[in-house]
């Protein structure tokens, strides 16, 4: 994801951008709707994921691992979250988060807290390494 300073100067860019243009004159719908829509859908994505976190990551929220056989599950008060071991392609410790590679997901990331060290062994010695 990228950091806030980058953000910082798009926002200034942009603000620039359209402050010059208003004042050459040179700003009509089409241009401001192409420069604007996608920063307000980023921003749209942003403020929905972090209430969404907010939510389920709240003081006293209960989160929960469990480590079968065939596969792991996550849960908390937001949901459940079950991940087949065939479908896992790596698993390393991130700082105080553990990151999951899966086959269709991409990487998942979770609490650290959730996967103790012999968690995270337990889980490599059931993945199939992609190929």
């Amino acid at each position: 994801m990228l950091g806030r300073p980058f953000w910082i100067v798009l926002t200034v860019f942009c603000i620039g951008y359209v402050g010059s243009s208003a004042a050459m004159g040179l700003l009509d719908f089409p241009h401001l709707a192409i420069l604007l829509v996608p920063i307000a859908a980023a921003l749209l994505v942003y403020l929905l994921t972090l209430f969404n976190l907010r939510r389920s990551l709240q003081s006293g929220t209960r989160w929960t691992s469990t480590f079968g056989p065939q596969s792991l599950t996550v849960s908390s008060s937001a949901g459940q979250s079950t991940l087949n071991y065939n479908q896992i392609t790596g698993i390393r410790r991130r700082g105080p988060y553990v990151s999951i590679s899966t086959r269709s997901a991409g990487r998942i990331t979770y609490i650290g807290e959730l996967f103790p060290p012999a968690a995270i062994e337990f889980v490599r010695s059931r993945v199939t390494p992609s190929r």
